[in-house]
């Protein structure tokens, strides 16, 4: 058939190869995370994500954290836990998850340069490497292997059943894992380095907005008035909108942070989701 022209062969791809790499040398130079969708509760509440953040050097767990789903509020919440106890890592390593890196470059899409968290990150001058392949980050992988079997378990000998429960059970699990599967880093030197900025200032929501001839800025379906005397050079120019996790939201113009008081609510549209993150709730 395929001699007479009626089938066309198909080709035979080359097999990849992934060969293991060295280690990084020290603890603190390359932190590697990842999300994972799962069964964590066996059913006790519905399925929900557990975000990782593991030392490539020492493959000591630095960081745990339960939420709904993978999300970029989770990863600031978590990144702020993480500098605070242990200080800002050289490099993180990452999949390519819209989170962490604008995917679409087709002609006419409106896009930044960078997402929410690489813009926060490249504030905190934390290099972010997005990994080709899964084989790549091996190691986040392979822990997400580990804590579905031993941390699922140790939940169910506790009987906790809400992520509340689960978040507090951590710092636990975590000593005891890094004690059994830590290894020493080639080096002893630790490079993560000491937080001198305002976590709350980066680890947020920055986006830029027109101020209208009225003095008023439209803002995730929230109608923003500024309250300072108005001047022509404020009407149709850009301010710069920071929303912090805890909701507090600040308008910056020119360096200085500006007065407002919220006139009306309109429909709320909400940020736009991402396709793993809906499909996670969905399966839910």
């Amino acid at each position: 058939m395929i001699e007479a022209g009626i089938w066309q062969q198909r080709r035979v791809k080359k097999p990849k190869l992934h060969q293991s790499r060295t280690r990084r040398s020290r603890e603190g130079e390359l932190i590697q995370m990842d999300g994972s969708p799962h069964d964590w509760f066996e059913g006790r509440r519905k399925k929900c994500c557990l975000l990782g953040f593991i030392d490539d050097a020492t493959s000591k767990i630095m960081h745990l954290q339960f939420e709904e789903s993978e999300t970029t509020k989770g990863y600031l919440k978590g990144f702020e836990e993480y500098i605070d106890k242990h200080g800002k890592p050289i490099s993180c390593y990452s999949d390519r998850h819209s989170i962490f890196r604008i995917n679409i470059r087709e002609d006419g899409y409106v896009r930044k340069d960078v997402t929410q968290l690489g813009r926060a990150l490249q504030e905190l001058d934390i290099e972010l490497i997005c990994a080709n392949s899964p084989q790549a980050k091996g190691r986040i992988e392979r822990l997400f292997n580990t804590l579905q079997d031993r941390l699922v378990k140790e939940m169910r000998l506790r009987k906790i059943s809400t992520i509340e429960e689960a978040n507090g059970y951590l710092p636990e699990y975590i000593e005891s894992h890094n004690n059994q599967f830590g290894v020493e880093a080639y080096e002893k030197e630790n490079m993560h380095r000491k937080i001198e900025e305002d976590l709350s200032e980066i680890l947020c929501w920055k986006t830029e907005r027109t101020i209208s001839k009225n003095l008023e800025i439209g803002y995730e379906g929230k109608l923003l008035q500024i309250q300072e005397k108005p001047t022509r050079e404020m009407q149709r120019s850009k301010a710069t909108i920071i929303e912090k996790l805890n909701g507090e939201i600040k308008i910056i113009y020119r360096g200085k942070e500006l007065k407002y008081r919220e006139l009306e609510t309109r429909s709320y549209q909400g940020r736009i989701r991402d396709k793993k993150s809906l499909l996670n709730q969905e399966v839910a």
